[in-house]
């Protein structure tokens, strides 16, 4: 009823408003993340459970607009960046890579290259998740590259770690050997102990795989 009142105009400033606070949301749900707040992974997903087909509408929104309008997009970006380490434990797999290929979109439309990397890499960890690591692979491969374009050491890190894991699992254990001892180079350069330890262990797993025992101890034991 409300709709059929306004103007065009008026009805997406509307929507536009309505997707900017439940994106907000989801930036308020990483910040309790990032600042390890107590219960934060109990409350960040009660939170979004009880706005779960909001955000989703919101997410809808932005989709539909981002090559319109670049408002839309910017949100759009937001919502595929921000949505991921918790959405998606609730969505479907398939629907989670619709939400990284539009904020992918969208941020190939603003020429927001770290958010282009980071869509990229999560849209790795879908297919990984889909079992599909060859895709996952590809994906890993491109963000890696633009990570190393922009100077985006974090987005290197990561990534390298990402793409060893998906060649680990393809049973390509030299790959992966490789691309894990660049990332842990990577991760200790700007002091990233939380890469720096994912990486650890990693490499003692691909090493025990390869029966290398001795040398997966000395891995797992620098985590101590």
């Amino acid at each position: 009823f409300t709709a059929e009142k306004l103007s065009v105009e008026e009805c997406f400033q509307t929507y536009l408003l309505f997707a900017r606070y439940y994106a907000s949301i989801l930036i308020r749900a990483n910040e309790m993340q990032a600042n390890k707040e107590e219960n934060y992974y109990h409350n960040i997903l009660k939170m979004l459970d009880a706005e779960r087909d909001n955000i989703a509408a919101g997410q809808k929104w932005t989709a539909e607009f981002t090559q319109k309008d670049d408002r839309a997009a910017e949100l759009c970006a937001v919502y595929s960046d921000y949505a991921h380490d918790f959405m998606s434990l609730r969505l479907h797999p398939h629907k989670d890579i619709e939400w990284l290929n539009s904020g992918l979109a969208a941020a190939r439309k603003l020429n927001l290259r770290q958010s282009e990397c980071n869509s990229l890499n999560n849209l790795g960890l879908a297919h990984k998740n889909l079992g599909d690591n060859r895709k996952a692979a590809e994906f890993y491969e491109r963000a890696l590259k633009i990570a190393r374009e922009i100077g985006y050491p974090l987005g290197v890190s990561n990534t390298l770690n990402n793409l060893g894991t998906a060649y680990n699992s393809l049973g390509e254990h030299q790959k992966a050997i490789k691309c894990y001892s660049q990332s842990l180079d990577t991760s200790r350069e700007i002091e990233n102990k939380l890469g720096e330890s994912n990486t650890l262990h990693n490499l003692g797993l691909v090493h025990a795989n390869l029966g290398e025992y001795q040398k997966a101890i000395e891995y797992y034991s620098a985590l101590a």
